[in-house]
């Protein structure tokens, strides 16, 4: 109950600041690695020898179940994601990457897990802005491998010391700027 309680607190934020997906995915990313940290933790004791009664043996078994299938619809949630994401350790290489950061990205599997984000786009319009820090969000940058695709990009702390780039494709918001403000030029003279 306190999930969805969650999930829908993100809701509203990501639809406060128009980005709904990707406020529930990184919500729903930050739960998975709590309950993967407890679950760690509860598997540490057990390495240890302490004794764990039968019925929190149970508990433990079930919770380990509920954390994997969760993990699995995580995985396949992102996967479907129209965005890019790609979650980055705390030097900034790659963990983790959907299918869509293969298209909009450029990345590939199994190529660059475990790479330097910012070395492997570093001769693109984003190698700069990742060795800055990636502070501020990116409007309108192109594509790593396809010029003609305009991306926004930002980067949000995820975890703990990681981060989570989010790319989206924004090229038909920027065409359709651009015919708003022909338009607008064109009757005013």
């Amino acid at each position: 109950a306190w999930l969805l309680g969650i999930l829908w607190i993100a809701g509203w934020l990501g639809a406060f600041f128009d980005a709904v997906w990707p406020a529930l995915a990184l919500t729903a990313c930050a739960e998975v690695v709590a309950l993967l940290l407890s679950a760690r933790r509860l598997h540490q004791r057990i390495d240890a020898g302490r004794y764990i009664p039968d019925a929190r043996y149970q508990r433990l078994r079930t919770r380990s179940r509920r954390l994997s299938m969760q993990l699995r619809n995580l995985r396949s949630a992102a996967a479907t994601l129209p965005d890019a994401a790609v979650l980055l350790d705390g030097e900034g290489r790659v963990r983790w990457f959907n299918h869509a950061s293969e298209h909009l990205l450029g990345l590939q599997r199994p190529r660059d897990r475990g790479v330097a984000l910012k070395e492997r786009l570093a001769d693109s319009s984003l190698g700069p802005w990742l060795r800055e820090g990636a502070l501020e969000p990116l409007n309108d940058v192109p594509a790593p491998d396809q010029p003609h695709l305009r991306l926004g990009v930002v980067m949000v702390p995820f975890g703990q010391h990681q981060r989570m780039l989010v790319a989206r494709d924004i090229s038909d918001l920027m065409r359709l700027q651009q015919v708003r403000q022909d338009f607008v030029a064109n009757v005013s003279h």
